[in-house]
């Protein structure tokens, strides 16, 4: 099923093209002023970014698990970010990505939940997943720390971080 793309044509058509009318698509974009990407599943796009050098970031989820995918300026996928343009991250089931955003130094992050938890995965610009930092999240009275390279789990009470490291050194 294909990713579904609407918070990103609503963001392109928002803006008249030059020479044509406001609300019309931009056919320079894509075909027809249309993109879609089939992560092979059940696939939904819920968020939708645009970095700096005009690159588009859509986040959402296919098969509950977090899909990412990054288009050129011109609609083609992006084949230096992930496999062919896209990423899929499986936090461990139930995963549903609702947002994303673009960090100052090119770094994504994905924001939705995992079995009832917030989840956040942080993406390199080359769409590989690295350390997210410190993840804790408290679980059974105690602060547990999530896996190098995974993205930061937290139900009711979590640290990420500097105030995350600070903790852990006073005890």
């Amino acid at each position: 099923m294909a990713f579904a793309l609407l918070p990103a044509l609503l963001l392109l058509t928002a803006s008249p093209v030059a020479g044509s009318p406001g609300g019309d698509l931009d056919q320079t974009f894509g075909v027809g002023g249309l993109v879609t990407t089939d992560f092979g599943g059940a696939d939904r796009g819920a968020a939708v970014a645009v970095q700096i050098d005009g690159k588009i970031v859509v986040a959402g989820t296919s098969d509950n698990d977090f899909a990412v995918v990054r288009y050129n300026v011109d609609g083609n996928p992006d084949l230096t970010f992930g496999t062919g343009g896209t990423v899929i991250t499986d936090l461990g089931g139930g995963d549903q990505c609702r947002a994303v955003a673009i960090q100052s130094d090119g770094k994504i992050v994905a924001a939705g939940t995992f079995a009832g938890y917030f989840a956040l995965a942080r993406y390199q610009a080359d769409g590989s997943q690295g350390r997210c930092g410190a993840g804790w999240r408290r679980h059974g009275g105690r602060d547990q720390a999530l896996p190098e390279g995974m993205g930061v789990r937290s139900k009711g009470f979590g640290h990420t971080g500097e105030a995350a490291r600070r903790r852990r050194t006073r005890r």
